[in-house]
């Protein structure tokens, strides 16, 4: 894989994808779940952190109000529209859900700090938990500012794309968390590698959604059961938005997903 690092740097998601059969098959020839393989398991069961898209505010509450209902306990609301958009949709998404589900924002750098803040400071009474990306990956002094100034959690998504980012974040007191995801950093070697960078300066690490298929968020889980210093709910339940996925076996239960114990990643082709 090193060699393949050197030879394809700009194709992350293909190295993501042969390094995904080689762990597969390295814990299918020892018998082993690929959790076993990376350390050894965690969490049995992984809550999910259940995506809510951006629509109009009756769209995004009625939609909020199914999830609930399909036993999905923490939800993370898409914003960045406009302050009183994300104030009308967020305070909508609440009384339809009720105080038991949890909402995080995901704003996805829309805002500038002094914005950010006083959208976040609003929300926080209504219950928000987390803010992610609430301003410009590049913006560290911003990403800064909002963290000393609000209580909600802040999240680094795009601001984090190698360990160095991570020490970065972390000198200038940017975040209280950093998101991973296996498609974005490039796969498990180096998730583990920007694991490692944000123990060493004390952030916990959050694993976000991207999108895909049972197999990446298979390996996803695996990934948040063997790994210490990943705090959940996770989200890994993206692929349940997508028509004709290939794979099997892996699946949500009352918002939650169980870690696959059968070797390698677990999961089947459907046939």
């Amino acid at each position: 894989m090193d060699e393949l690092d050197q030879k394809v740097p700009s194709f992350l998601h293909h190295e993501v994808a042969v390094e995904m059969a080689l762990f597969d098959l390295k814990a299918k020839s020892q018998n082993v779940s690929l959790t076993t393989l990376l350390g050894g398991k965690r969490f049995d069961v992984i809550p999910v952190l259940k995506m809510l898209g951006m629509g109009t505010t009756d769209w995004m509450a009625e939609r909020a109000a199914q999830f609930a209902k399909r036993g999905y306990r923490h939800l993370k609301v898409k914003l960045g529209s406009g302050p009183q958009d994300d104030w009308e949709r967020f305070t909508a998404i609440r009384a339809n859900v009720g105080a038991d589900v949890t909402l995080t924002a995901d704003f996805n750098g829309a805002y500038d700090a002094k914005t950010a803040i006083d959208v976040i400071d609003r929300l926080a009474p209504e219950g928000l938990t987390m803010a992610e990306q609430p301003v410009l990956a590049n913006d560290i002094a911003g990403m800064a500012a909002v963290t000393a100034a609000v209580k909600p959690l802040v999240l680094a998504d795009q601001s984090i794309n190698s360990p160095e980012d991570v020490y970065e974040v972390s000198r200038r007191k940017a975040a209280g968390a950093v998101s991973i995801k296996l498609l974005k950093l490039g796969g498990i070697r180096r998730s583990l590698a920007v694991v490692k960078a944000c123990e060493s300066v004390g952030l916990p690490c959050h694993v976000g959604g991207t999108g895909s298929t049972r197999l990446v968020e298979a390996a996803q889980a695996h990934f948040i059961s063997a790994t210490p210093g990943i705090i959940v709910p996770s989200e890994i339940a993206e692929f349940e938005e997508l028509d004709g996925d290939l794979v099997e076996g892996f699946e949500v239960t009352d918002g939650a997903i169980r870690v696959p114990d059968g070797p390698g990643l677990g999961v089947r082709l459907r046939i």
